[in-house]
This record gives structure tokens, C-alpha cells and sequence, in this order.
């Protein structure tokens, strides 16, 4: 949420400046910039919930784990949906907005009534994914009769195959080891599984990993910054 005003504003540059290619290029990066950094911490994340749990609460929330996976693992929708609704705010469209919460309201007290008696905790889970992607696809829809099509299909689908390994890597120590030292193994496994998948999958391009090393740059200790210039064409072959 907190990317929400960003884009707002700069969807909004374009779109007064008649930019429709430059409002579909603006759209496509961020769609491609978000599921880099989102998939990995949903789907990763959502592998080590069994261990993360009973480390972080004990014990007595285990019970708890399979709608921690579930929500975790789908938190992507939720993060995907900012941008198409930032678009469609930028452009003046905020009756199609109100249309999309209303029937993601109806949807999701109808849901929860049908559902959660019989489910439960877990039935509660699926039924928040199914309104999640619902509403994804109401506002990637409306996207599209905006501005025509823009968003980076192909590039998303092998980001998720990349963020679908890393899960894969973290969930291996989860299932062999004990807790602690699962995610002692977990996290740094994944991630490299992770970096791995994008240069093999050719997820990003050097241009946008220059970028995005950049932007990393500014953010950390100058002490970082010779580590990130490396890491640039290890995730990116020229």
C-alpha cells in the first residue's frame, strides 16, 4: 500500500500528458519491478511458515500453520492488485473502483457465511484467495479497456516458476531439519535458489537489473554498493 501514491502520481503525469505508451510502458515496469520482489516473500515465505510459527509463537499456534501457509503463499495477490488500482485511479475511474469493492464485499460476506461454518480457520483462507483473485482480475480487466493490453505476461509467469523454486529450496530444510536451524538453512537456500532461477529463466534484463541495483544502492550503506555492482550480472547475462 505504502507504493499506492507513487504510482498514483506517476500514471497521473501521464495520462494529462496524452502518453498512452507511456502510461502502458509505466504500468509494465511496475508490474514487472513488484512480482521481482513480491513473489519471492510470498511464496518463500509460505514454505517456511511450519518452521517460522512454533518459532515465533510456540507450540500452541502450530493448529494455525496450514492458514498461514495459505494466506502467505497468496499475499501476491493482494500486492498485485496496487497497481492496476492506482492506474485506474489515476485515470478518473473510480466508479468502476467502487463497482469492483462492492462486489468484492457481496462476494466475500457470502463467502465467509458458506465457507467458514464447514472449513473453518482454513476455509476463512480460501475464501479470502478467492475474493483476492477475483478482484485481481476485475482490475487487470479494467486495465485493459483503459489502456489496451500492457501487462508483462510472459515475464510474470517465469518469475513465478523462479519464486515457485525458491519455495521449493526453502521447503527441503523445512521438512528435514528442526525448526531453528530449518530456517537457518531455509532462507539463504532459497534466496540463492531464487537468483539462480532469474538468470537461468532470463527474468530480468541487464538494463533492469542496473536498475534495480541502483535503486538498492541508494537505499543501503556505501559500504554495500561494490557488492550490489557485482551482483548485477549475476542476475542478468549480458
Amino acid at each position: 500500500l505504502q507504493l499506492s501514491p507513487a504510482l498514483v502520481v506517476g500514471f497521473v503525469h501521464a495520462h494529462t500528458q496524452q502518453e498512452r505508451e507511456g502510461l502502458r510502458r509505466t504500468y509494465a515496469q511496475s508490474m514487472r519491478m513488484l512480482a521481482l520482489a513480491v513473489l519471492p516473500v510470498s511464496l518463500g515465505g509460505a514454505a517456511i511458515m511450519p518452521a517460522l510459527i512454533p518459532v515465533v509463537f510456540g507450540p500452541a499456534f502450530v493448529p494455525a500453520v496450514p492458514s498461514a501457509v495459505i494466506l502467505m503463499g497468496t499475499v501476491w495477490l493482494v500486492a498485485f492488485a496496487i497497481i492496476p488500482w492506482g492506474m485506474v485511479s489515476a485515470v478518473g475511474e473510480s466508479a468502476k473502483l467502487l463497482r469492483i469493492q462492492v462486489i468484492s464485499g457481496i462476494l466475500t460476506l457470502v463467502l465467509l457465511a458458506v465457507v467458514v461454518p464447514w472449513a473453518g480457520l482454513q476455509g476463512a483462507a480460501w475464501s479470502r484467495t478467492a475474493v483476492n483473485v477475483v478482484t485481481l482480475l476485475m482490475l487487470l480487466g479494467a486495465v485493459r479497456r483503459l489502456i489496451g493490453p500492457a501487462l508483462p505476461l510472459g515475464v510474470i509467469v517465469r518469475n513465478m516458476v523462479a519464486a515457485l523454486l525458491c519455495a521449493l529450496a526453502a521447503a527441503v530444510p523445512v521438512a528435514l531439519l528442526d525448526d531453528i536451524p530449518a530456517l537457518v538453512v531455509a532462507v539463504p537456500a532459497g534466496g540463492l535458489a531464487y537468483a539462480v532461477a532469474l538468470r537461468l529463466l532470463r527474468v530480468i534484463d541487464a538494463e533492469a537489473a542496473e536498475r534495480l541495483i541502483e535503486k538498492l544502492g541508494a537505499k543501503l550503506p556505501a559500504a554495500s554498493r561494490p557488492i550490489l555492482e557485482r551482483l548485477a550480472p549475476l542476475l542478468a547475462p549480458r
